[in-house]
């Protein structure tokens, strides 16, 4: 009928508010079992979805962290995504003081490309200096 009588629950989060309709009373508490599940699982983030694993480093330093961009690199088996607003290819990722090929950009990314990894360098455009 267009006219049937529908059961409404109303649910407020943050500054919104939403109305919910449901045909029968049945469906209308399995919404709300439903909902109520999902606020009791909530993480300390107030989020209903998992933990993630967060394998982030810290690094102080430039050393420290181009050495360990140079091991990410060597050690890539399938695919190498870079994306930078502007990249030199001729930087040198050992900061040890001795300039060598074996430690460049743009030859460590040859190398890997030999071997048969795939990779993918997005740039961006340069900002506008004043």
């Amino acid at each position: 009928p267009p006219f049937a009588a529908l059961i409404c629950f109303e649910v407020s989060v943050a500054n919104d508010e939403f109305l919910f309709e449901a045909p029968t009373r049945e469906e209308c508490e399995a919404w709300l079992s439903a909902l109520d599940l999902t606020y009791q699982t909530c993480t300390n983030s107030s989020s209903f979805a998992p933990p993630q694993v967060c394998n982030a480093t810290w690094f102080i330093d430039g050393k420290d962290y181009f050495a360990a961009v140079l091991e990410a690199l060597r050690s890539a088996q399938e695919t190498i995504f870079i994306a930078d607003w502007f990249i030199t290819p001729e930087l040198y990722l050992s900061r040890d003081g001795v300039k060598s090929n074996d430690s460049r950009l743009d030859f460590v990314l040859l190398q890997q490309a030999e071997r048969g990894v795939d990779i993918f360098v997005c740039c961006g455009t340069r900002p506008a200096w004043p």
